[in-house]
């Protein structure tokens, strides 16, 4: 079903994932929107595919037309600053992850108290909590289907230079540690979806870096986290920007067996272990349409507008998953054990 409540949208950027918001808008109904960007070739493609939309090169002017929605699609290191712009406009913003390229506390608590003092809401694009396998998951630990967890190995990783067809990786921000790039602010989606179904870690110890490839980017491309957490589960994670073929996926053992979700195979087992005798089940869902995970955090976030409710991927998400980032990264140069900072 479409939403059938109207906003005044202003929708901040037309790269690959600006693209992908602008027809899913359209899809569930909402046409009053207005692009912008910088590059002028980019709005003349976008109201050539929707003629009914308005552009925009002025960001500002366009912030005075007093949008109820802002959608932040732009580069990480425009961040911090487009949030301000439409926070100070009164919009409710929905964000693309990470919330922003600094792990400076001072920035990240300017954001928290500017977002806050706003009264509006924030939805960071967290979408892979739609994701069926991911959900799969989180239902099958919740229901401690095999008993009390261990640990956990997750691994992400995907050469930079294939993420974006058609596109000069060498030239994207993800190919820049300025502007914002770097596995694990790329691959913060992880970051996520582990804190949603095992919660926040207490502490991190982590390996950042460049890995000395041939890949073009002044960025860490491959970072390796090992978690703590205070229910004596632990976890590593590994993210990279380098493996040629696409890898994803999360491998879960507790007391009574093991659960093992593949991304890429939309397919999670779980084995169940009693007397010696293994029992596997599965769950698949090949013929899901990733695309749906991107409409369902629109919905979502819209609905939450229109009947002022509560939303998952919120603000004090935003915070905390940039608050193990720079948890992480802290560990990388300190070569230490990190504790994760506070929400405070």
């Amino acid at each position: 079903m479409k939403n059938t409540k109207q906003y005044k949208i202003l929708l901040i950027g037309q790269g690959s994932i600006g693209k992908r918001h602008l027809n899913n808008l359209f899809s569930i109904g909402q046409n009053d929107i207005t692009v912008f960007d910088v590059n002028k070739t980019s709005l003349d493609e976008a109201i050539k595919k929707f003629p009914n939309i308005k552009i925009s090169s002025g960001l500002e002017s366009s912030l005075a037309e007093a949008p109820d929605i802002v959608f932040i699609c732009s580069p990480t290191s425009f961040h911090a600053e487009h949030i301000t712009l439409a926070a100070k406009a009164g919009a409710h913003i929905f964000i693309e992850k990470p919330l922003c390229s600094s792990v400076k506390k001072k920035d990240i608590d300017e954001i928290e108290s500017l977002i806050k003092s706003s009264g509006k809401k924030f939805y960071i694009g967290f979408n892979n909590r739609f994701e069926p396998g991911i959900r799969k998951l989180k239902e099958l630990i919740d229901k401690k289907t095999i008993g009390d967890i261990y640990f956990f190995k997750a691994e992400v990783g995907f050469f930079l230079g294939y993420w974006r067809k058609g596109t000069d990786y060498t030239k994207s921000y993800s190919s820049s540690k300025n502007k914002g790039g770097g596995a694990i602010f790329d691959w913060s989606h992880e970051l996520d979806y582990l804190s949603w179904i095992f919660g926040k870690p207490e502490q991190v110890s982590c390996l950042s870096k460049n890995a000395g490839t041939k890949l073009v980017a002044d960025i860490d491309d491959f970072t390796s986290v090992m978690m703590d957490y205070k229910n004596n589960v632990a976890g590593v994670l590994t993210l990279d920007c380098l493996q040629k073929t696409y890898s994803r996926t999360c491998k879960v053992v507790g007391e009574n067996g093991s659960i093992l979700f593949d991304f890429k195979k939309k397919k999670i087992d779980w084995i169940i272990v009693k007397d010696e005798k293994e029992t596997t089940n599965t769950f698949e869902y090949r013929d899901f349409d990733y695309n749906e995970t991107y409409i369902s955090e629109i919905k979502e976030f819209i609905d939450s507008i229109s009947e002022n409710r509560d939303i998952g991927p919120n603000l004090d998400v935003a915070l905390s998953v940039q608050r193990v980032i720079k948890s992480c990264l802290d560990s990388s140069k300190n070569r230490k054990f990190e504790n994760i900072g506070s929400p405070q």
